[in-house]
C-alpha cells in the first residue's frame, strides 16, 4: 500500500515540476554496443572508442567492432576519443592485474589499421592522449603515470608533439580540444591548486575557481568556446559539482538531488551530459538542456531495465553515450533521439515516462 501511494504521489509531482523541461525535449532509443561495458569516446559519426574486456582499443561502427590492438610489448590499449574520420586517441601500455598505476604508458595515435606510438616530451618516462578534434589533432599529457600529477600538457599534430604553456604550477593536462583547436582541461596554478584553464592561440587562460572550490577542470569544450567540466573541495568529503564555462561566466549546474555531479562533454547545442548522485545516493547519467538537469533514465522507453549511471559523451546530432548498470553488469549503450510526438501524445508521454522513472525506483525499495 505505502509503495503504490508513494508512487502515485512522487509521479505526479515529477511530470508536474519536470515534465515542461526536461521531458519535453528529445526521448531516446538504447542501442547495446555489445564491447563489455566498453565505451569512452564518440564522434559526430557515431563511431564509438574505448576499452573491450580483453585489454584492447576499439572502434565501433553501425555494430561492427574493430580490435585496435597495442604497441609492440604491451599488454593493455583503450581509446579515449574518436573523430568522424574514425581517428582515434588513447594509450597503450603495461598494467599488470592488481597494480594501482600502469608500469609503462604512451599515447596512441590509430588511423584507418595503422597503430602509431604518439611518443612523449623530452625526458618524459610516460604519455597518455584524451582527445582529439575533426582535423586529427591530439591533446594529452606527457610525464609522471603515478599520483604525482606532475604532467605536462601537449598538443600532437601530423607526427609532431608541441609542450603546450601552463600556468604558474608548471604542470597540466589537456583533456578537450574541439575543431578550431582550442583546448581545456587543467593546469596548476601560483596557489598550488589546479584550475580549469583553455589554451588558444598558443597561450593559457585561467578559468579560475568557483567560490569554495579547491580544484576545477574542464572536460569538453565545443566550438563557441562553452567548457563543461566540474569543481570541488576536498575538505568536504570531495565534494564536486558540474559546471559550464561561458564567456567569462561559471555556472553550477546542480545535481539529480545529491551530493555531487560532474560534466564530461558538451555539444554544439550547449547540451551537456555526465553524472550526479540522486537524493537516494544512486549514480545517474545526466542530459543538461534548456536551463536544467535531467536524469537520463526518465528519457528512455520504459521496459529499458538498466540503470544509466553515466553519461559518457554527447555529439552534435544529440546522440549519447552512455553506461548502465543491472544486477551487476556493465554495458555500454547509444542513445539516439527521437523526435518530439504531438502536442496531445506528448502530454499523454510525458505522464508515462515520469511513472516509468518513479515505478524504477519504487522497485528498489
Amino acid at each position: 500500500m505505502l509503495k503504490r501511494r508513494l508512487s502515485a504521489a512522487v509521479s505526479a509531482l515529477l511530470v508536474l515540476a519536470l515534465g515542461p523541461f526536461c521531458l519535453a525535449g528529445p526521448w531516446y532509443t538504447a542501442t547495446p554496443l555489445e564491447t563489455g561495458g566498453g565505451g569512452l569516446g564518440l564522434s559526430n559519426a557515431a563511431h564509438v572508442t574505448g576499452g573491450l574486456a580483453g585489454g584492447s582499443a576499439f572502434l565501433w561502427e553501425d555494430g561492427f567492432v574493430t580490435e585496435i590492438g597495442t604497441l609492440p610489448g604491451h599488454s593493455l590499449s583503450a581509446g579515449h576519443a574518436v573523430n568522424s574520420s574514425g581517428q582515434i586517441a588513447g594509450w597503450s601500455g603495461i598494467w599488470p592485474s592488481g597494480e594501482e598505476y600502469p608500469r609503462e604508458m604512451r599515447a596512441i595515435f590509430w588511423d584507418d589499421g595503422v597503430l602509431t606510438d604518439v611518443g612523449t616530451l623530452e625526458g618524459d618516462p610516460g604519455s597518455w592522449a584524451h582527445d582529439i578534434n575533426e582535423s586529427g589533432q591530439v591533446v594529452g599529457f606527457s610525464g609522471a603515470i603515478d599520483e604525482s600529477y606532475e604532467n605536462r600538457p601537449f598538443l600532437w599534430e601530423d607526427g609532431v608533439i608541441t609542450e603546450l604553456a601552463t600556468l604558474a604550477g608548471g604542470f597540466g593536462q589537456p583533456l578537450g580540444i574541439n575543431d578550431d583547436g582550442e583546448v581545456t582541461g587543467w593546469s596548476l596554478a601560483a596557489d598550488a591548486l589546479q584550475h580549469a584553464c583553455i589554451w588558444s592561440d598558443g597561450g593559457i587562460t585561467d578559468l579560475g575557481l568557483p567560490s569554495g572550490a579547491l580544484y576545477s577542470q574542464g572536460r569538453g569544450i565545443n566550438n563557441q568556446g562553452q567548457v563543461a567540466g566540474w569543481a570541488g573541495n576536498w575538505l568536504e568529503g570531495w565534494s564536486r559539482r558540474a559546471m559550464l564555462w561561458d564567456g567569462g561566466a561559471c555556472t553550477d549546474l546542480g545535481t539529480l538531488g545529491g551530493a555531487y555531479s560532474r560534466g564530461y562533454s558538451i555539444n554544439e547545442a550547449g547540451q551537456i551530459v555526465g553524472d550526479s548522485t540522486t537524493w537516494g545516493g544512486e549514480e545517474h547519467a545526466f542530459l543538461r538542456q534548456n536551463g536544467v538537469t535531467c536524469d537520463l533514465n526518465n528519457l528512455v522507453p520504459a521496459e529499458f531495465d538498466w540503470v544509466l549511471y553515466r553519461a559518457q559523451d554527447i555529439n552534435d546530432s544529440g546522440e549519447i553515450l552512455v553506461k548502465g548498470t543491472r544486477e551487476g553488469e556493465v554495458a555500454a549503450f547509444l542513445l539516439t533521439p527521437v523526435p518530439v510526438p504531438a502536442p496531445g501524445a506528448l502530454v499523454l508521454g510525458i505522464f508515462g515516462i515520469g511513472v516509468a522513472g518513479v515505478f524504477r525506483w519504487i522497485r528498489r525499495l
